[in-house]
């Protein structure tokens, strides 16, 4: 006798979709209400492949488990908001004052090749950030000195963001340095 429900795989995937729908809601809800945004990399996706869909169900549900996890340790895994924008105005004052003599217009006097341009922070911190800049500058790196003993916290986030907005915008030897 012919059944008319449809197959037991098409049942199973059509509910997990469905769950892993719920669950892309309640992590953009989760992600909502944590302080920091979902970070692009992290998607739930359907896709075939090894493991078939209880996997990709089991993955679904550690991203959300993830992003929860993500919401109690947020304090701890975010940058404070104060380093993810200092003062560019301050940042521009310490910058002429102290970094200008080797970086005039986001070069580099002492090493050509490490300017300050976007391309050449991203290989030479690994990244490009503000969080890496401010890392740099505290602790310095081969010819460059560490600034953390010499400037204020404030000075540091300043030129963090002021160098970061120069090179993110491609202002060097336009409006900036």
């Amino acid at each position: 006798r012919a059944s008319a429900r449809a197959p037991p795989s098409i049942i199973q995937h059509k509910k997990s979709v469905m769950k892993i729908s719920s669950l892309k809601t309640s992590a953009s809800k989760v992600s909502a209400r944590s302080a920091a945004p979902l970070p692009r990399h992290v998607r739930v996706t359907a896709s075939s492949g090894a493991g078939g869909m209880k996997n990709r169900v089991q993955d679904a549900v550690g991203v959300a488990a993830l992003l929860a996890a993500g919401t109690v340790f947020s304090q701890v895994l975010t940058p404070p908001a104060s380093m993810a924008g200092g003062d560019l105005a301050l940042g521009a004052q310490v910058f002429n004052n102290n970094c200008a003599a080797c970086h005039l217009g986001g070069g580099n006097s002492v090493v050509p090749a490490r300017t300050l341009a976007k391309a050449d922070i991203t290989e030479g911190l690994g990244g490009f950030d503000e969080a890496k800049i401010i890392y740099q500058v505290q602790n310095g790196k081969n010819a460059m000195p560490a600034w953390a003993d010499r400037l204020e916290e404030d000075e540091i986030e300043g030129v963090a963001s002021y160098v970061f907005d120069c090179a993110s915008n491609n202002k060097w030897g336009k409006s900036c340095g």
